[in-house]
């Protein structure tokens, strides 16, 4: 079984501009008071440490084995992935991860293309972010 205490990785959407950073960690209120303290080290300052002081509550007051959040700051979008664990062997685990990037492409498709008319790209979609997401936590 693969335990984590905290993974932190950032996924792109492909042939669309953004970002999802992904923290995989038994305590998301802890996972988000790290990444908070290495954004706010961080000479250059970007828009993320806004993002995550404005989910703090909101992820912390969170529970279940996965969350995706999206919120727009100053006009420019971000969004975070949250799982509490994640084991190649156990199917579950594989099923929140497809839920979850559902939700990421949900969220952020829209924005690019007709979900209802277009499949493909939004299927491409849903295999990038799980290729990237395996290639990266495992």
């Amino acid at each position: 079984m693969t335990k984590y205490k905290h993974i932190y990785f950032s996924m792109n959407f492909g042939l669309t501009h953004g970002h999802v950073h992904v923290s995989i960690c038994k305590d998301w209120s802890e996972a988000l008071k790290s990444i908070i303290a290495k954004e706010k080290r961080k000479a250059k300052k970007s828009g993320w440490l806004d993002f995550y002081l404005d989910i703090q509550e909101y992820v912390s007051s969170s529970n279940g084995f996965g969350l995706t959040v999206k919120r727009k700051i100053n006009g420019v979008i971000y969004y975070a992935m949250f799982l509490t664990e994640f084991d190649k062997n156990k199917p579950y685990h594989h099923a929140v991860l497809a839920h979850e990037c559902l939700h990421l492409c949900q969220f952020h498709l829209p924005d690019f293309t007709n979900r209802d008319e277009e499949h493909e790209f939004e299927a491409y979609t849903h295999t990038h972010l799980m290729t990237q997401f395996y290639e990266k936590a495992l």
